[in-house]
């Protein structure tokens, strides 16, 4: 076979075109054209929380709506004035017990044929008892809502408090106080109430009752309960997929037998004194506790108090983001926990601000000595950058609460509560938009650790020589 041709005169050609034309200039730097200063985001815009639409049935009662087209879901509320508050002091729990068996039978249904047409429905019923309220919930589609109108009815005015079912009710009750007493965070929780307002005051006991308060119940103390309680009336609140009219004439319609008038909440008048707290330190034993629970309680303005926006951006910088300056110092820097807390709690007539962490045991001491430096260096105020961040963080959590249906049905029945007008969450959002640095820091420098209420729960044979030492 012949050897292969190379042809190289078209090679060659190829190669002096090439060369021909000489190096290029080099490319445009990939950052031409791109200016040195990043942009400056634009201004969030301005978000005001909807209000609600405040009507009052032809019988007389009051509803609250915000109407939601977006989806064919509701909330509904339906709010009875007494709450924990009414509890004889022989028996705290009696009104959480009474309210728990609204949904535990009514009218022909007992307790698992009620239930059955709820989850038939796909309607979800709750109670629970705050301390001036009995609060009614019901989540479910549109088209459902006069079914759970019916069993919201029937539980409020026809609740049937069956003998076996409340034995069965204050036997889980008793076991869920019994576990209680076994977390520290919750022994924190309730015993803070009791020591901060006193045992003989309407909020000073726990809502859920105590072992001592459940003995002696039955049912018929449970069903005089809630008569007394119901026969005030109730308010309604209603968020979703609803046309306020039409709803409006079916609670007339089934709820007949309350009283047709604007329910009394039993709020306390305008500029009412608040509820003043017991400082001092208070150590309860829990032995063999894995961790410790710190929680420090302050006064702070009530709800409705001018200065309560101010409060809330404080302590938002205190402890209310992953990034606060309780969680940079007590979980990044010393690793004492796995997050702290800030944030006030108030009402009509009470206000306070609440740091909490639980922490681990071996380290008790040094936490609690870090997490009062922290709360009594807050008295020098807040940089400019840590309001707007505060700012941005509180606004972010009112848009949450709008954006969900629940919450925002919530929203209105807490505003109610408060003895608020319908567009507090719109006031709430503008003050805290406008409050400046200066009135943040006033308020902060108003800290004063003489006042504060300090509980360690944990296993103070471990503990106490250093918490003592601490605080």
């Amino acid at each position: 076979m012949p050897a292969p041709t190379l042809r190289l005169r078209p090679l060659l050609g190829l190669l002096l075109g090439l060369a021909a034309c000489g190096p290029k200039a080099p490319p445009a730097a990939p950052t031409a054209g791109i200016p040195d200063q990043p942009p400056v985001p634009a201004a969030a815009a301005p978000f005001v929380p909807p209000v609600p639409a405040v009507h009052t049935t032809p019988a007389g009662r009051s509803l609250w709506t915000i109407a939601r087209s977006d989806l064919p879901l509701v909330s509904l509320r339906v709010v009875v004035p007494g709450g924990a508050t009414t509890d004889p002091a022989a028996h705290p729990g009696l009104t959480a017990m009474a309210d728990e068996m609204l949904l535990r039978g009514a009218g022909e249904r007992d307790a698992a044929a009620f239930s059955a047409e709820a989850e038939r429905r796909a309607i979800e019923l709750h109670v629970w008892t705050g301390r001036r309220a009995t609060v009614l919930e019901a989540e479910c589609t549109a088209d459902q809502l006069d079914a759970a109108l019916d069993l919201l009815a029937a539980a409020v005015q026809q609740p049937r408090f069956d003998e076996d079912e409340v034995a069965r009710l204050l036997d889980q009750q008793r076991a869920a106080i019994q576990e209680g007493l076994d977390n520290p965070r919750a022994v924190a929780s309730e015993l803070g109430w009791t020591l901060w307002f006193g045992a003989d005051h309407p909020y000073g006991h726990p809502t859920g009752g105590t072992l001592a308060g459940l003995e002696g119940l039955d049912a018929a103390q449970l069903r005089a309960s809630w008569e007394a309680r119901v026969a005030q009336g109730a308010r309604f609140a209603a968020v979703g997929a609803v046309d306020a009219e039409a709803l409006a004439a079916a609670i007339d319609a089934r709820m007949d037998a309350l009283p047709a008038a604007e329910t009394d909440l039993g709020l306390p008048p305008p500029g009412a004194a608040v509820v003043g707290g017991r400082p001092g330190r208070y150590l309860i034993d829990q032995p063999g506790a894995a961790q410790s629970v710190l929680r420090v309680t302050l006064p702070a303005p009530s709800a409705g108090d001018p200065r309560a926006p101010a409060t809330a951006l404080g302590m938002f910088v205190l402890g209310g983001s992953f990034t606060s300056r309780l969680n940079r110092l007590l979980r990044e820097e010393k690793g004492y926990t796995y997050g702290a807390r800030a944030w006030p709690q108030n009402g009509p007539d009470y206000g306070m601000i609440v740091a909490s962490t639980n922490v681990f045991v071996d380290q008790t001491g040094p936490a609690l000595a870090d997490l009062l430096r922290l709360i009594d260096e807050a008295r020098t105020g807040i940089s400019d950058k840590e309001l707007a961040k505060a700012q941005s963080g509180t606004r972010t959590e009112a848009i949450e609460t709008a954006a969900a249906r629940s919450s925002l049905a919530d929203e209105l029945v807490r505003i109610q509560l408060d003895g608020r007008p319908a567009d507090t969450a719109a006031r709430d959002a503008r003050a805290l938009a406008a409050t400046d640095r200066s009135t943040v820091d006033a308020l902060l420098a108003e800290i004063d650790l003489d006042k504060a209420m300090i509980v360690v729960v944990g296993d103070l044979a471990t503990i106490r020589s250093e918490v003592e030492a601490a605080a």
